[in-house]
């Protein structure tokens, strides 16, 4: 499934596409680890804290739903 990640550009403010094809749970996982080494070259990072983990991801009527742990907040 193609999945494409928004992520924040802090070096001029607008936000960068990437686009990768991966399953749900490796999307929210990659998503969760942030750019890599390639993208973080090109100043693109992550506003998700580095200790947050995936308990749970689930797709139904094309609407994925997440449970994130406390690491989130």
């Amino acid at each position: 499934m193609p999945v494409a990640r928004q992520t924040a550009d802090p070096g001029d403010g607008f936000d960068a596409s990437v686009r990768r094809s991966i399953i749900v749970g490796e999307a929210m996982r990659a998503l969760l680890a942030g750019p890599l080494s390639a993208e973080r070259g090109a100043t693109i990072s992550t506003a998700i804290p580095g200790a947050t983990s995936l308990r749970s991801v689930d797709v139904s009527g094309g609407v994925a739903t997440s449970d994130l742990d406390s690491d989130f907040v």
